[in-house]
């Protein structure tokens, strides 16, 4: 059960990291375009 719930807060944690690593491109694109 432990296992299963740290497995699936890794996998959040790599999808937030996905997330901000797209936000953060999108924002530099958006700044350059400034």
């Amino acid at each position: 059960m432990k296992s299963c719930s740290t497995l699936r807060a890794v996998s959040d944690y790599a999808l937030f990291k996905n997330n901000l690593k797209s936000v953060v491109r999108n924002y530099k694109k958006q700044s350059d375009r400034l």
